[in-house]
């Protein structure tokens, strides 16, 4: 009968001999990967968000204040100069001498026309005239020629506008008429007048009228034509 060695056991030590062998590999796998981790190039660090968000943004309306400051402060463009355009003026100032009429203020029709010209029974007799020197500078002429409201009732005439002796408007009237607009353009004229015949059955009193003349000219008349 054989009795157990009381030396160690070989397979046990065999045994721990392999762990701690194994044990050795895994550290050096370890302490391998460790090194290359160190050996790599620190990447870019990711900006911070807090920081973002915490930081002082760009204020818009200080970046609007100083484009507005900066247009200030050139020169403003000027508008265009536009030239307006001329109006009508009292064609008394271009009116010659007194003539056989009256200037006053006519009623047509229940309107009144001031600055006008008002002819008679006998200013008209002969074919009396109102005469203006328009000097070539005007190019319309207008006026409401009629019967005054308190012209004899058989009163009738034969009106007419000449310019530089040839006959522009003609009309035939008699009291109880509308007053006519008279426009015309007179673009080169010299002597414009405005006058005709008439006839009442009556003695005296109002008769026609060419209510308000007015003138567009270039330049407007400012003082009277001697």
């Amino acid at each position: 009968m054989t009795h157990p060695s009381s030396g160690p056991d070989r397979r046990s030590v065999a045994y721990w001999a392999g762990w701690a062998a194994l044990a050795g590999v895994l550290i050096a796998i370890v302490a391998i990967f460790v090194a290359h981790n160190d050996a790599k190039p620190a990447s870019k660090a990711a900006p911070n968000p807090t920081q973002v968000v915490t930081g002082t943004p760009p204020d818009p309306i200080a970046t609007n204040t100083s484009t507005t400051s900066e247009t200030s402060t050139s020169a403003p463009v000027p508008p265009p100069v536009s030239t307006p355009a001329p109006g009508w003026s009292s064609a008394e100032l271009l009116r010659l001498g007194d003539g056989q009429y009256d200037i006053d203020t006519a009623k047509m029709s229940g309107k009144r026309y001031p600055e006008s010209v008002m002819f008679s029974q006998w200013s008209m007799y002969d074919g009396g005239e109102a005469e203006y020197n328009l000097g070539r500078q005007c190019t319309h002429f207008r006026t409401m020629i009629g019967f005054d409201d308190g012209a004899s009732k058989g009163a009738t005439a034969d009106l007419k506008v000449v310019a530089d002796g040839r006959k522009i408007w003609t009309r035939s009237m008699k009291f109880g008429d509308c007053p006519v607009a008279v426009d015309l353009k007179v673009a080169g004229v010299l002597r414009l007048a405005v006058g005709g015949t008439y006839d009442t059955d009556g003695i005296g009193g109002l008769g026609p009228v060419a209510g308000t003349p007015e003138v567009i000219c270039d330049p407007p008349p400012t003082t009277p034509a001697q």
